[in-house]
């Protein structure tokens, strides 16, 4: 009988797979969005209808795939469907439909950016002023997204169980956001390798279709990163044998007065924990919100630039995209004290209103006082301090979660979040 193979996990290892898994959730997204400014300009600069917006519409299908990427979450944190193992025939094994779910997320990772790297899909929207299949793999992207948040993060936690002499599940999960976080700055590296950055009448260095065969190479290893990373299912049922309970002597009195004082302090604790996780959902929700009503308003900030005009619209799409993972970063080198100070994101919260009610008075010109402000420069300066104060708020309420189901939930929370700001952006802008 062949020996079976076996990969080391190290830390370092595991850490990039982590990094990858992250990366691989927003990536399509991100690059999506980056395209949008070669293609705004003649059809779109000066409507002000969100059906005629491009990234309104784009935004939109994105965000109407977090239907499934909530049913995901609710799949995920259901001890039901968790609970559940298929046999795979040939193969002799039990394989947990939770673990099923997981690796068909970035599968179908893989399968779109494939299918957007073979398919000049923006030369259609350019010539017909629509694309079928563009608006389905825009909404195939966001169902990576959106599933993604209730997969990745539970993962990270369940990996953390199952080695956490390699690296604790905390560290797994702001590794993994960072990576979330990082998918905005790759998209603007991959953008400015473009020329978004030249001015409209100079030819692409980098086709759009072309630009997405490195995505394509980042799914595909983000997969192979998540069979990588053994998992508290996996090692129980491929390196450990069940250890028998050792009988102990002692008062069986004695042991059952131990647990009712246990359960009694869980009981006292249970409503304060159940507060604090309906607060740091609200939290997730709303900042949601704010992020992702962001593409709406960003076409609105830039009047009247010339040839420069998908310039300038790149830079701005490229500090909201980009910024994320500082606050990411920041909430991971602060600390577990900094994450469990519930004031922090509280006030990161806060920020993140005040910067987004300045973008949208800008791009309303709602208040005369204010828009004079504005300016590609502060417009930019705007977007990044709210997608940075997102990023902070997310990864601070991820990293403290306890369980799978806390970590699937507050996926839920972000996702939810995300449709409805999209949809009032698409209505309202």
């Amino acid at each position: 009988m062949a020996a079976a193979v076996t990969v080391t996990v190290t830390p370092l290892l595991s850490g990039v797979a982590h990094f990858l898994i992250g990366l691989s959730s927003w990536l399509m997204v991100s690059v999506l969005y980056v395209q949008l400014p070669r293609f705004s300009y003649s059809e779109y600069d000066d409507s002000h209808s969100g059906s005629n917006n491009i990234y309104a519409t784009i935004n939109l299908y994105i965000q109407a795939s977090n239907a499934l990427g909530i049913l995901t979450g609710i799949g995920m944190a259901s001890q039901y469907v968790t609970g559940l193992s298929l046999s795979l025939s040939g193969l002799g094994r039990w394989v947990s439909c939770k673990r099923i779910i997981t690796l068909s997320v970035p599968l179908l990772g893989v399968v779109a950016s494939i299918v957007l790297a073979t398919n000049d899909v923006f030369t259609t929207q350019k010539k017909n002023g629509s694309s079928t299949i563009l608006y389905a793999l825009a909404f195939a992207a966001g169902v990576v997204g959106s599933a993604s948040m209730s997969t990745i993060f539970a993962h990270a936690l369940d990996a953390g169980k199952a080695r956490p002499h390699v690296m604790r599940a905390d560290v797994r999960a702001v590794l993994t956001s960072a990576g979330a976080g990082a998918c905005g700055l790759v998209a603007q590296i991959f953008a400015y390798a473009q020329g978004m950055s030249r001015p409209d009448d100079v030819p692409l260095r980098i086709s759009s279709k072309d630009i997405f065969v490195p995505v394509a190479a980042i799914q595909s290893a983000a997969l192979l990163a998540f069979v990588l990373v053994p998992t508290t299912a996996a090692v129980e049922n491929e390196y450990f044998e069940p250890v028998p309970a050792e009988e102990e002597d002692g008062d069986d009195n004695d042991d059952v007065n131990v647990e009712e004082e246990e359960e009694e302090e869980e009981e006292e604790r249970l409503p304060r924990r159940q507060l604090q996780m309906n607060t740091v959902l609200a939290q997730v929700f709303l900042s949601s919100v704010l992020e992702f009503f962001a593409p709406a308003i960003i076409p609105k900030l830039v009047h009247g630039s010339g040839t420069n005009h998908s310039s300038s619209l790149w830079a701005i799409t490229a500090a909201w995209n980009a910024a994320g993972i500082l606050g990411r970063v920041a909430i991971g080198v602060l600390g577990r004290r900094t994450r469990e100070r519930h004031a922090t994101t509280f006030v990161a919260l806060a920020i993140q209103t005040a910067a987004w009610l300045f973008a949208v008075v800008c791009a309303t010109k709602t208040w005369v006082a204010v828009h004079e402000l504005s300016t590609p420069v502060t417009a930019a300066l705007a977007m990044a301090i709210g997608s940075m104060m997102h990023g902070a708020i997310v990864t601070a309420a991820w990293t403290e979660a306890k369980s799978m189901s806390a970590a699937s939930s507050i996926g839920v929370a972000n996702q939810v979040g995300a449709a409805a700001g999209a949809i009032f952006g698409y209505i309202g802008m």
